[in-house]
């Protein structure tokens, strides 16, 4: 290559630099932190998005370089922070210590980059206080919070519903779940959630009551059955029913012969999402879509468990796995592309 310098101009390269943590920061288990850099001359969009590693070095104290672990911990394509949830799952693997540092990539092909200067420290969670009197010692632990979605708004008749807990917090940590709702809905749950089939129409609610550490929290969700749709024609003549998609707003067309026919809508797994989501998203910032995308990447077979109304790393992995079958570059971002899609797919 022949490279030719013009007197007088000049070209600044793409280039990211992570302002935090750059060195000497001390983050908790259990706490959200602000991931933070500078753009410069460099485009982030959907289809060139941020990915925000976690890398971990080798102890300080030994004389080996490199990475020890690496891992994705997002995607943005905001130009400036990234939230962070230090889960406590990092204390089992890669585990915590003073040798943490986040590297940022342009694409997934990191063709532009940039690490921390320095490490930062991954600490155990604050301890729960101990109150102590002569005679007893109990722990005050932080009050229990808990909200519950089905992921769809609508369903019809027979089709099951799963009703999940989601954003469920405070307490000792150890959580049990009773739930009560109409049409006979009851039940405890060693997971959390709970199912349910109706075999009548209307608008149908399950609470659960999450119990921990001597607190209890209440959260009620519901969903609308569907009635079916008759319509009467003459003796022996077609008819042709048009039946409005309550989720989509699209309407399905059913053709049958005879006197009456009856049509159930097809409205159980339509989904419109309304904005782009990426990780680390919750239902409590996305009005349930969360659980929403999740409900419908498990009914299509890309993700495993029930709604959570957190959208983690399996979320994540899931969502790519859909893009990578259905020609939409493969971001792990609900995009525009992606919503489009999931909208096409589930509205049929």
């Amino acid at each position: 290559a022949v490279w030719i310098t013009v007197p007088g101009s000049s070209i600044t390269q793409p280039s990211i630099t992570v302002t935090s943590p750059n060195g000497g920061e001390n983050w908790n288990v259990g706490n959200t932190y602000s991931i933070q850099y500078n753009l410069t001359n460099l485009t982030v969009n959907e289809n060139n998005l941020l990915y925000i590693y976690l890398e971990k070095g080798y102890d300080l104290t030994s004389t080996k370089t490199g990475v020890n672990s690496s891992m994705l911990i997002g995607t943005t394509k905001d130009t400036q922070s990234f939230p962070y949830y230090v889960s406590p799952t990092l204390t089992s693997w890669p585990g915590l210590g003073p040798n943490y540092k986040i590297k940022i990539c342009a694409g997934s092909s990191c063709s532009v980059s940039d690490i921390s200067d320095n490490y930062f420290t991954l600490n155990t969670a604050t301890p729960v206080p101990v109150v102590t009197s002569p005679t007893t010692s109990t722990a005050t632990y932080p009050a229990v919070t808990a909200h519950c979605s089905t992921g769809v708004t609508s369903v019809a008749l027979n089709t099951s519903v799963t009703y999940t807990p989601w954003g469920v917090s405070g307490g000792n940590g150890t959580y049990a779940y009773s739930w009560a709702g109409t049409d006979g809905l009851s039940g405890i749950s060693t997971w959390g959630g709970i199912g349910k089939s109706y075999t009548t129409a209307g608008v149908k609610t399950a609470t659960v009551t999450v119990t921990s550490g001597g607190q209890t929290a209440t959260a009620t969700c519901g969903v609308t059955v569907n009635p079916p749709t008759t319509v009467s024609a003459g003796t022996n003549s077609s008819f042709t029913a048009s039946v409005v998609n309550s989720v989509s707003g699209q309407s399905n067309s059913t053709s049958a012969v005879g006197s009456t026919g009856t049509v159930t809508p097809n409205n159980s797994t339509c989904l419109a999402l309304t904005g782009d989501l990426q990780y680390p998203n919750t239902d409590v910032v996305t009005a349930s879509a969360v659980s929403q995308l999740q409900g419908f990447l498990n009914t299509r077979g890309y993700l495993a468990s029930a709604p959570t109304g957190n959208f983690g790393l399996e979320t994540f992995h899931a969502v790519e796995a859909f893009q990578g079958s259905n020609s939409v570059k493969v971001t792990g971002y609900v995009g525009a592309l992606t919503r489009a899609k999931i909208q096409e797919i589930s509205c049929k």
